[in-house]
């Protein structure tokens, strides 16, 4: 995944994403890796991260003790590390709107089905 991102045109986004869920569904943790790191791919990153959140936690039926994390790998260009890292933690029920999770799932879900 790593490899792939800096393949690509500055002028580009790529996104590449792993996600594990243990046996219980309780511990949710999203892997990503990016073009750049910016402020926007940051937000984006974190609307991914939110509505897998929300996915969970309607699937299960019990949001209260369900904790995602999420990690997105960008490469550096500030020359002292390869990657910048960024983490995003959320616990508890969602805090998305139903129309919050309405877009959100246009955005990931719908482009994922036709990419």
């Amino acid at each position: 995944m790593l490899d792939d991102v800096v393949q690509v045109p500055e002028e580009s986004t790529r996104w590449r994403f792993r996600r594990q869920l243990n046996a219980d569904a309780t511990r949710q943790t999203v892997y990503a890796c990016a073009t750049r790191f910016e402020e926007q791919i940051q937000a984006i990153f974190g609307s991914y991260v939110q509505l897998r959140h929300h996915e969970v936690a309607e699937r299960i039926g019990r949001p209260d003790g369900l904790v995602t994390v999420g990690v997105v790998l960008t490469p550096s260009r500030s020359g002292r590390r390869p990657w910048d890292t960024t983490m995003i933690r959320i616990h508890g029920p969602s805090t998305l709107t139903d129309e919050e999770a309405a877009e959100f799932g246009k955005l990931w879900n719908e482009n994922a089905a036709t990419a």
